[in-house]
């Protein structure tokens, strides 16, 4: 099927088939654009997710720590109302109030030192004895601490003079009635319990701190490549003391972003900070991601497949479209012309048997006296129209066989110019009064073919060169053998033939001059055309000056002197 016969593609079609790649290239931008947009909320997402966890993990460390500070605050306030205590202290039985102290002491494991101070804030007694309780409690900052409704100080952690490698934390508590206290109780209590909770804290590539109401680190646990003294330099010293909790991020002295989590403890007032690198606390689901956005490359190239399989889908549907349109135009076509192959086939048979009719009942007339000759006569004219009704039967025989395939090839070496002369001599009749020109070699011209079907052919091509060219004009055959072929041109006198009517002058039914004054069925060229196509030959027609030839070309068969060779 010629694609320049086609009819043109549907409108609808040609805007479908624009609209599918440009809706396909449209949701693969949008997806991608979905993409990049997601993942930087979804950071966001993820850095306050990280924040809320350090927040928590302060939070609950901060509760940790003020339940560990439990015990000496147990302690203080039991001695401070205590009631033994303020006898002891009213009698100045120094021995029972030390015995009091030692037991206190004794009682609880990480309580170190414990002292009393009197009103003037000298030093009453202590346990056990040693320098590290201050004389007096003038210019310490516990003293100072305690105003109305203040009533426990849990301060700064300090190194113990006679131990630098103990270090302790600070707790004081007034004694007596709070609006006038009759003096302070003192308290060192070890942060080796404090120590040993936080080593059992896991935090991912992150560091905990705790920080007294100073600002120092108390403790720390995690890793150290998170160091507090390289953030930035006010941010430890504005958190240290502060109430409350929250998140904020933070800068290194290397520019990095550090995600902190705050909290203070409820009774030592101290601050527990949570640090981690934003890209260490991002990296669990930065894997996640990068594992996720692998599968965009599956499903890009799925949508792809299936956009072009969709695309390849409207193809197909126009060209089997356009395929069925142009066999419906042919079934048309085919349907137009046997209608007017049957009319014409009416008329050219029912004219050769009305001649022969009337020629016969005119010589069966009694009444009529026939002369010799006259007779001779009418009996040639229906002898000539008698021929041409077989020739149209014939016609009609040969097409049903061929597309019946039931014309078997009996192919065997033949002598083209015998075949020739044979099909000259069924056309004697019609030749009469046509000089014939043959130009044929001396020697055989051998094809391989059957010789019954290219008589067929040979018939064909000369009848329709006398219906088609003027009368008494010449009509020359030519033979001729080239390297693997043997070549036959029947040329005619007649009028040249349109470029287009060439194109389908090989077709079933198809006449290039439809007009009733040259008879015709429209079936000598096509079968001349399926029984050379069946031989592996060629068949054409072209003009030349003066006339039209048609040549066709068949498979050569070896020559006689080959042959024997």
């Amino acid at each position: 099927m010629e694609t320049e016969n086609l009819p043109e593609k549907d409108p609808g079609y040609q805007r479908t088939r624009v609209l599918v790649p440009s809706l396909l290239v449209a949701i693969i931008g949008i997806s991608l654009a979905y993409a990049w947009i997601s993942v930087g909320t979804t950071r966001e997402m993820r850095i306050q997710s990280a924040l809320d966890r350090n927040l928590t993990t302060a939070q609950l460390s901060a509760r940790l720590l003020d339940e560990q500070c439990e015990d000496v605050v147990t302690v203080l306030n039991e001695l401070a109302q205590s009631a033994p205590l303020h006898s002891m202290l009213a009698s100045g039985n120094r021995t029972k109030l030390r015995g009091n102290l030692r037991f206190d002491v004794d009682l609880v494991p990480e309580l170190l030192f414990l002292a009393l101070y009197g009103p003037d804030g000298r030093l009453i007694e202590q346990y056990p004895a040693a320098p590290a309780a201050p004389a007096t409690v003038a210019h310490t900052e516990w003293a100072d601490y305690f105003r109305p409704g203040r009533t426990l100080y849990i301060g700064k952690v300090i190194t113990l003079p006679d131990d630098p490698k103990t270090e302790v934390m600070v707790a004081a508590r007034p004694w007596g009635p709070p609006s006038h206290p009759g003096g302070f109780i003192l308290a060192y209590y070890r942060l080796g319990r404090v120590n040993q909770w936080m080593q059992q804290l896991h935090i991912s590539e992150g560091t905990l701190y705790i920080l007294d109401v100073t600002g120092r680190v108390v403790s720390m646990t995690g890793s150290a490549h998170n160091r507090l003294d390289s953030l930035q330099p006010d941010l430890p010293s504005h958190l240290a003391g502060q109430r409350g909790r929250g998140t904020l991020v933070a800068h290194n002295a290397n520019g990095d972003r550090m995600l902190v989590g705050f909290a203070s403890a409820a009774q030592p007032r101290w601050m527990v900070l949570v640090l981690q690198n934003e890209e260490t606390a991002l990296t669990p689901t930065n894997y996640l991601f990068r594992r996720l956005s692998l599968l965009l490359i599956p499903l890009l190239a799925l949508l792809l497949a299936a956009g072009w399989m969709l695309i390849n889908l409207f193809q197909r549907r126009e060209q089997m479209a356009r395929q069925l349109t142009a066999q419906n135009e042919r079934l048309r076509a085919a349907d137009r012309a046997k209608s007017d192959f049957l009319a014409n086939m009416s008329h050219e048979l029912r004219t050769p048997l009305a001649n022969i009719q009337i020629t016969l009942s005119g010589l069966l007339d009694p009444d009529l006296l026939w002369e010799k000759e006259q007779a001779q006569e009418c009996l040639q004219l229906a002898s000539e129209e008698l021929d041409l009704l077989i020739a149209r039967i014939r016609n009609l025989l040969d097409m049903s066989r061929i597309e019946a395939h039931a014309n078997a090839l009996q192919k065997e070496p033949n002598d083209l110019t015998d075949i020739v002369g044979s099909a000259l001599e069924r056309l004697r009749s019609l030749l009469r009064g046509r000089p014939i020109y043959a130009d044929f070699p001396s020697e055989p011209l051998l094809a391989e073919c059957d010789s019954a079907q290219i008589e067929t052919v040979i018939v064909n091509l000369v009848e329709n060169a006398i219906k088609y060219s003027p009368a008494a004009t010449s009509i020359a055959l030519n033979g001729r053998r080239d390297v693997n072929t043997v070549r036959l041109t029947v040329v005619n006198e007649g009028a040249g033939i349109a470029a287009e009517a060439q194109a389908r002058l090989f077709e079933k039914f198809y006449r290039a001059s439809p007009s009733s004054a040259i008879g015709g069925t429209g079936l000598g060229l096509a079968i001349c055309k399926a029984i050379i196509h069946a031989h592996g030959g060629e068949i054409s027609v072209q003009n030349m000056p003066g006339g039209v030839a048609f040549w066709f070309s068949l498979p050569a068969a070896p020559a006689l002197s080959e042959a024997s060779a």
